[in-house]
């Protein structure tokens, strides 16, 4: 038998001394594990947001046009279209509902100002035309406060700080 000169409680630490810090070591990283997954959630609210925050603006941009111009030229209809292309993809059902209720409308409100650009035209064909036309430009016009009512559960971030 051998005998040590070391103390028994000395013989203790160096005996657990590596499993308790292998054991600290291992939390420290679970800790630092847990706080990267909450950064990346973080990151990834972010990002959705920036994305859905384009497909508003686009949307946005289209009714402002509208309100400016009485019309919608080729050029703003499609830049609606391209802007709001990815939002099956990123938005509830309802949303990319409306948007499709929006293109539909501004399709309608395209074809409206193209009849009514035809000289042939009679008065009362054209005062038809140009009462739908009124009528389409007035939807327009409401659309503002529904568009931001649409949007706004998704574009919320307070849910998503780190706390």
């Amino acid at each position: 038998m051998t005998t040590n000169s070391l103390p028994d409680w000395a013989l203790w630490i160096q005996a657990l001394g590596l499993p308790v810090c292998g054991a600290i070591i291992a939390g420290a990283g679970v800790y630092i594990g847990w706080q990267q997954k909450r950064l990346a959630d973080v990151r990834l609210q972010n990002d959705l947001y920036d994305r859905r925050l384009k497909i508003f603006s686009a949307a946005k941009k289209l009714l402002v046009a509208v309100q400016q111009d009485g019309s919608i030229s080729l050029e703003e209809y499609f830049a609606f279209v391209g802007g709001t292309s990815d939002a099956v993809f990123l938005l509830k059902a309802d949303v990319v509902d409306y948007l499709q209720t929006i293109r539909a409308q501004a399709g309608r409100l395209r074809t409206k100002h193209g009849q009514l650009g035809n000289s042939d035209l009679e008065q009362g064909q054209r005062a038809a035309l140009a009462d739908q036309a009124a009528e389409i430009e007035n939807w327009f016009s409401n659309q503002f406060d529904i568009l931001t009512m649409k949007f706004k559960p998704s574009m919320r971030l307070d849910n998503h700080a780190l706390k």
